[in-house]
């Protein structure tokens, strides 16, 4: 909480009441990390200028519409201020700042911060969030991928966040399809999926899942699902993940195998998810309104999922579904999707 005050006295009496207060709910105010600042204080601890300057830059962005040349000038400013900002010492609410900076550049997709993402990752933690949205919206370069490749295979890689936000970047990248990148995001999904890094943290397990139902085949996903058994079939929340992923498999032997395997342990969760799942193939024509826009996601309101492609394809191939709805949800997806492999998927469907 910050609480601006008149004078110092008076932001004493402040924490003592307040402190009094928390008591009664038997809390206690960290003194280590309270502190009465003066005006100038404050003003080097928020680092208002910095704040203004980058406020000023939101607004300009927003009042150049597009224009290709005022956003270079403006790109050009924010350049030299960031690297004068760096220069400076980490004080106060120097984090901030640093987070406001990156989500700029990541609204500009300009690679600028690239170059310092890996140690950012590496060395500030405070960050981590922050760079891997930035990570997602700038896109697949090798730079990029290097800084999330490093990351999950080191042993640094422990917080279960930073592992779930990584590898969703990887699968919100608009990588071709057979490409070079497409194969190196494969073989990191698979490296990821090795029993020894589940034993780690569960989250690996998750990662490779969606990154593998992306870009692997349904060999890849067999083998990820089977050699994980024991660690998601204890877990109503790592069941529900594979489940999830059913469409990937198809309707054939394998998905009935992954099938068999989930309702074995009857957690709750997974089983809706398939129930779910085949409610969706045993709908009449027209396709519900709502599995439609959510398949169409709103018209490109956000980012098009992975998990949401999987419920897209699972309609597509669907023969239960009526053939002419079909085609007609697959003509309007392909007027709004942008991503090369989900594109290339659609197109290959035989309806």
């Amino acid at each position: 909480m910050t609480i601006a005050v008149e004078s110092k006295t008076e932001g004493k009496a402040i924490l003592r009441d307040l402190d009094e207060l928390l008591m009664t709910r038997g809390l206690r105010l960290n003194s280590g990390k309270t502190m009465v600042l003066s005006a100038a204080e404050a003003k080097r601890f928020f680092w208002a200028d910095e704040n203004e300057f980058l406020s000023q830059q939101n607004l300009a962005i927003k009042a150049a519409r597009g224009d290709a040349a005022l956003i270079q000038a403006i790109a050009r400013r924010l350049r030299r201020r960031f690297d004068a900002f760096r220069r400076k010492q980490h004080t106060g609410q120097w984090d901030k700042i640093y987070k406001r900076y990156i989500n700029i550049f990541a609204s500009l997709k300009d690679s600028y911060v690239l170059p310092h993402c890996r140690l950012l990752i590496l060395e500030q933690p405070a960050l981590r969030a922050e760079v891997w949205r930035y990570l997602a919206e700038i896109g697949p370069s090798e730079a990029a991928f290097n800084s999330i490749r490093e990351y999950l295979v080191s042993g640094d890689a422990l917080d279960d966040a930073s592992i779930f936000q990584s590898t969703r970047a990887l699968t919100l990248w608009h990588v071709p399809p057979g490409s070079r990148m497409h194969r190196r995001i494969r073989n990191l999904g698979r490296q990821i999926g090795d029993p020894k890094y589940a034993e780690r943290s569960p989250f690996f397990f998750v990662g490779a899942l969606w990154v593998l139902a992306k870009y692997g085949l349904k060999k890849h996903m067999l083998d990820l699902v089977t050699s994980n058994q024991a660690t998601w079939e204890v877990s109503s929340f790592l069941a529900r993940q594979v489940a999830a992923i059913i469409p990937k498999l198809r309707q054939n032997r394998d998905a009935k195998v992954v099938r068999r395997m989930i309702e074995k342990h009857k957690h709750a969760a997974a089983n809706s998810v398939l129930l779910s799942l085949d409610e969706m193939t045993s709908v009449s024509a027209p396709i519900p309104g709502d599995l439609r826009l959510y398949i169409l996601n709103g018209k490109n309101a956000t980012a098009y999922s992975v998990q949401r492609f999987l419920i897209c394809f699972h309609v597509l191939t669907s023969n239960s579904i009526d053939r002419a709805e079909r085609l007609h949800l697959r003509a309007e997806l392909i007027h709004y999707l942008t991503d090369p492999l989900y594109l290339r998927v659609v197109n290959a469907i035989r309806i």
